[in-house]
C-alpha cells in the first residue's frame, strides 16, 4: 500500500503533538514552541525512519531527543513521569498505524484509531498516578515577594480546581497554612486571578496567586514543585485540613 510522505508527515506531526501536549497539560506551564518543535523533529525522523531503516539505539536517542526539546529538565520525578505518559500514547499510535496499514486500512483511519486508543490509555495511566498519591501528605513552601509560608498540604484527588486562563491545577491554602501576612502581601502586591469553585458547603470564586517560587517536600529533601497555582481560600477550611493539593499532579 503506497502512502504520500506529506499524508505520513501530517498524521505524524498531528499526534506527536497531541501526546506530548497531553502528558504535559497540567504539568508545566505550556510552551507551544516547545511542543511544536519536538513534534515536527519526531514526524521528521519517523519519516527518515520509515524510507531508510534505522537501528534501535538511534531510535532511543531520537526519543529522548523529543522529550528533552519537548520538556523541561528541571525535575528528575516530573520529567520521567510525562516521559512516561507521551511514550504510551506515541507507542500505542504507531503500533496502532502499523497494524492498520497491514490490514489495508487507510492511514488516516488507522491513525484515528490509535489517537483514540492512546489518549485513553493515557487517561488510565494518569488516574492510577493519582492514585498512587491519593491520601498522603506533603509539606509545601511558597514564596511571593519577600513573604514565605509553610506549611502541610493533604494531597487531595478531589481537588480538581483549575485557574481558567493556564489551565493548570490549584493548590488552596487557607489563612491558617499561609498566614494572614502573607494574604496580605499577595492580595497588595500580586496580579491575582479568580476561579470558580464547587464545593459541598456550595459554590465560590476563589483567588489565585503565581507564586514566585514553590516547593514540595514528600521525603525530607525539599524540591521545585510541578507548575500551579496557589488559591488563597477565604477564611478557614473545615475539618482540621488546611491545604488541599491536586492529587493528580503531584
Amino acid at each position: 500500500m503506497l502512502i504520500s510522505a506529506e499524508e505520513f508527515l501530517f498524521i505524524n506531526f498531528c499526534m506527536d503533538f497531541l501526546f506530548l501536549y497531553l502528558a504535559s497539560r497540567g504539568t508545566w506551564f505550556l510552551n507551544w514552541m516547545r511542543l511544536i518543535t519536538a513534534s515536527v523533529f519526531a514526524s521528521a525522523y519517523a519519516l527518515w525512519d520509515a524510507i531508510h531503516g534505522c537501528f534501535g539505539v538511534l531510535d532511543i536517542l531520537a526519543l529522548v531527543a523529543v522529550w528533552l526539546i519537548a520538556f523541561p529538565v528541571r525535575d528528575a520525578r516530573l520529567f520521567l513521569k510525562t516521559a512516561a505518559l507521551s511514550f504510551t500514547g506515541l507507542m500505542v499510535f504507531g503500533s496502532s498505524v502499523r497494524i492498520g496499514i497491514q490490514l489495508g486500512e487507510r492511514t488516516l483511519v488507522s491513525g484515528a484509531i490509535g489517537a483514540l486508543l492512546g489518549a485513553a490509555i493515557m487517561t488510565m495511566a494518569k488516574a492510577a498516578f493519582q492514585k498512587m498519591s491519593a491520601g498522603t501528605k506533603a509539606r509545601f513552601r511558597v514564596r511571593f515577594s519577600e513573604c514565605i509560608a509553610e506549611f502541610t498540604a493533604v494531597i487531595d484527588t478531589g481537588n480538581l480546581l483549575i485557574e481558567p486562563i493556564s489551565a493548570l491545577p490549584v493548590l488552596i491554602a487557607d489563612e491558617k497554612a499561609l498566614g494572614k501576612g502573607f494574604i496580605d502581601c499577595a492580595r497588595s502586591n500580586g496580579k491575582l486571578r479568580k476561579a470558580a469553585y464547587a464545593s459541598v458547603g456550595g459554590l465560590g470564586v476563589i483567588e489565585c496567586l503565581r507564586t514566585d517560587r514553590m516547593e514540595v517536600n514528600f521525603s525530607g529533601k525539599w524540591r521545585k514543585a510541578p507548575d500551579m497555582w496557589l488559591g488563597l481560600y477565604p477564611g478557614v477550611m473545615r475539618g482540621g485540613v488546611h491545604a488541599l493539593a491536586p492529587g493528580h499532579h503531584i
